[in-house]
This record gives C-alpha cells, sequence and structure tokens, in this order.
C-alpha cells in the first residue's frame, strides 16, 4: 500500500477521486486567469493598434507623349502588321507581294472618301500610305522595311515597285526581281486577281508599247 493512502483507498483509486480532480481544478484555475489577463490586455490596447491600416497600391507612372511614343505608335500600325514578313528571308517574294496587295485593299477600305487610294504613280501611293491621306493615318512607317530612302514603296532588293493600276480593285503589283532591272526577265508580276506572271508571259508586246508612252 503506498505511503499517505488511506487504508480504505487503494492506489488506483486514490490517483482516480482525488488527485486527477484536484489536477483537472488546478488546469482550470490556470486557463481561466490567462484567459482574464489576455482580455484585460486587448482592452487596454489603443483602438489605433487594433484597426491595420490598407496598403495603398503603387502610383502608376503614365508616360509622357514624345517622339518615340508617336514612332512606336506607329510602328504598331496595321499596315505594319499586315507586313511584318515583308522581305523576310524566310518568306517567298511571291508572299511579299501578296502582302502589298493585302496592305493596298485594308488601307483603301480604312480610309474613307470617293478616291482613298491614289491611283497613281509609286510615290503618290507610299505618301499617301505614309498619312497624307483624308484621315491623316500613317498605315505604314517611315522606317518600314518596304519604304526605301527615298520614300516609295520597294521591294526586297531595294528596288521600287511599279504599280499599274486601273481601278481601286484592279492594280498590278511589279517587282525588278534579284538583277533590280525592270522590264528583264526575272521580273516577278502579281496581277490584281492574285495570279503571278512569268517568263514571256511578263514582258508581251502591249507591256512594250505602253513601257515607252511612259
Amino acid at each position: 500500500m503506498a505511503r499517505g493512502v488511506p487504508p480504505s483507498l487503494s492506489p488506483f483509486r486514490f490517483y482516480v477521486t482525488i488527485v486527477t480532480p484536484l489536477a483537472l481544478c488546478a488546469l482550470l484555475v490556470i486557463l481561466l486567469i490567462w484567459r482574464i489577463f489576455t482580455a484585460e490586455k486587448v482592452a487596454n490596447e489603443p483602438e489605433e493598434a487594433l484597426v491595420q491600416p490598407e496598403e495603398k497600391a503603387a502610383p502608376v507612372a503614365v508616360p509622357s507623349p514624345s517622339s518615340r511614343g508617336m514612332a512606336d505608335h506607329a510602328a504598331k500600325s496595321i499596315g505594319a502588321v499586315i507586313l511584318e514578313r515583308y522581305a523576310h528571308p524566310e518568306q517567298s517574294p511571291q508572299a511579299d507581294l501578296q502582302d502589298m496587295a493585302h496592305a493596298l485593299e485594308n488601307f483603301a477600305l480604312l480610309v474613307k472618301g470617293d478616291n482613298p487610294l491614289p491611283l497613281g504613280s509609286n510615290q503618290e501611293i507610299a505618301t499617301a500610305l505614309r498619312g497624307r491621306n483624308a484621315m491623316n493615318l500613317i498605315f505604314i512607317p517611315l522606317d518600314h522595311p518596304a519604304i526605301g530612302v527615298d520614300g516609295q514603296l520597294i521591294d526586297r532588293w531595294g528596288s521600287p515597285l511599279f504599280f499599274h493600276v486601273e481601278s481601286r480593285d484592279h492594280i498590278d503589283i511589279r517587282s525588278a526581281g534579284p538583277d533590280k532591272v525592270m522590264w528583264s526577265d526575272d521580273d516577278l508580276q502579281r496581277r490584281y486577281d492574285g495570279s503571278f506572271l512569268a517568263g514571256k508571259d511578263l514582258n508581251p508586246a502591249s507591256l512594250h508599247v505602253e513601257r515607252k508612252l511612259r
């Protein structure tokens, strides 16, 4: 029998009936004291300390207009998107002329008026595409690969394109080809209907007569 335990209680009954209830009571007292202490501490803290200030978003800097910004805007023009792969090494010369024809079609649709696309020379068409039109729309920026140093529309070899214009829907586009000599056998010509001329069909007798009249 354990020392100090009454003779009528076994050690097991002693711990169950006396020690365990006392331990639980002590634990409850400690918990109650801790709750009272923390409650008083929160009540005594200033109200400002309890409310966390909202985080303010960092101000977004708005760029001011500049010549660089205008150039970036022009670079993202519709014409530049259509001619994005113009004169690219991985693209064919035929695809270049297809893209140019597509650009002219879209320009005529965007710019309103009786004559949105000048039915004239390369210089007149290029000037209209660069911004001298009824809407002052910069359809192709001046630094685009399709624009030469003299402001004309050029092919991938740097030669000015030749436009045979009958109407806004009938425009033939001709490239001088790798030899950079117009009206030679290596020229490439896209007709208004999307077909291409090659070989002897490039320089029919009627075309030679028209060239002399120009």
